[in-house]
């Protein structure tokens, strides 16, 4: 009885945030990053939940066995906490600056107090530094142990400070969450460091990943339901909260729009053209890279924001979504090919709003699509002609 009213919270937490991360792992969108990064910390902060009560329920039970597993659990716990909220560090700064080239220095300096923490706590067994194992199978902590939450920890604030500093550059369904996770697990981190017994560490980064699910799904309102891209008023929201208040303009668009979708649905029916829309979007997926933003803005037409880039970048991209689509059809299996119009051009500063750009991109589709229809026309004359 007593074993169970030191773990309780945490045979709680695992429970919850197991069935969370299940319902998550059906519905979530996968390839957005903080789905991702979501499903990834959920995972390792219910293995480290486990770790934890094991620590608890074997701590003086005099065993040589159990001893080892004893050091080996620690040690497993003194390892991922710092690694963990270094990873969430990283993502902040991933999601603030999508695009930055990673700075070779910055990032060996970021390693250095986790390579630290990693050799000391490894080295504990026969040093102590961090932590030790009695004879008698029960836990202490060592002299250094108040180093091992401050890097653990100090990944926290740092990226609590990049948020605080950058906040606006981070599109606000996104913030809470992000927050969320740093100040749950620092709160009861801290409370856990200093009443030692306590278990509040990694119960709370469960109930934390619980709270930041609530906001995911939230923002899964914002996702188009059939082809799991942004909607038109997300990405208005995103670019106007990253962007036009930064007066940032640094971003080029592409509109996109799926030619002769309605003959797709007339002929083989509306399920096998929402087939055709969701194979379309997934080979323009497959040509971009997946920090790219995708929107859909109409029926059958799509935005696609590209961060940091000039013309000629987005030239390329264009490209290489035709390519992809020409290879798709070259050897699908459909009675029927895929195609697209594009236009595209960067953001300017004399234009008044996302809207005019919109509008540009779209008018210069549309020429796009004049062109391949005169084309088609001119070729289908042409063989007319030459016929017999």
């Amino acid at each position: 009885m007593n074993l169970f009213l030191r773990i309780d919270v945490n045979l709680i937490a695992f429970l919850t945030l197991a069935v969370v991360r299940w319902i998550a792992q059906n519905h979530l969108n996968r390839h957005d990053l903080l789905n991702k990064a979501f499903l990834n910390v959920s995972l390792i902060v219910l293995v480290q939940l486990v770790f934890e009560g094991m620590c608890v329920a074997i701590n003086g039970v005099n065993k040589p066995s159990l001893i080892v597993l004893s050091y080996l659990l620690h040690i497993g716990l003194f390892i991922t906490a710092p690694f963990l909220t270094l990873l969430w560090y990283q993502l902040v700064r991933r999601i603030l600056d999508r695009h930055a080239k990673s700075h070779r220095s910055e990032n060996i300096l970021l390693m250095i107090p986790m390579l630290i923490n990693f050799a000391l706590v490894v080295s504990s067994p026969w040093s102590g530094s961090i932590f030790s194992i009695t004879s008698l199978n029960v836990y202490q902590r060592g002299p250094l142990f108040w180093l091992s939450s401050a890097i653990t920890y100090g990944y926290l604030l740092l990226g609590l400070l990049l948020l605080s500093i950058s906040h606006r550059k981070i599109a606000q369904q996104d913030r809470f969450p992000l927050s969320v996770f740093a100040i749950f697990p620092l709160v009861g981190g801290l409370i856990q460091t200093m009443f030692y017994g306590t278990l509040l560490m990694w119960s709370s980064t469960a109930f934390s990943m619980v709270i930041a699910y609530t906001f995911l799904q939230h923002r899964l309102v914002s996702l188009d339901p059939l082809t799991q891209t942004w909607t038109r008023q997300s990405l208005y929201n995103y670019i106007d909260q990253r962007y036009l208040k930064l007066n940032q303009t640094d971003f080029g668009m592409v509109y996109l729009d799926v030619d002769d979708l309605k003959p797709i649905n007339d002929t083989y029916g509306h399920m096998e053209g929402d087939e055709a829309l969701k194979t379309a979007i997934r080979l323009v997926r497959e040509s971009i890279r997946k920090s790219d933003i995708v929107a859909r803005v109409g029926g059958d037409e799509f935005v696609i924001l590209f961060e940091g880039c000039e013309i000629d970048v987005l030239k390329r991209n264009v490209a290489r979504i035709r390519e992809r689509f020409n290879a798709y059809n070259a050897s699908a299996v459909k009675p029927y090919p895929l195609l697209c119009s594009f236009g595209y051009d960067l953001y300017h500063p004399e234009f008044t709003g996302i809207n005019q750009l919109i509008e540009r991109v779209d008018a210069l589709m549309y020429q796009d699509k004049r062109a391949k229809k005169k084309s088609s026309a001119v070729f289908e004359r042409s063989v007319d002609t030459i016929s017999p």
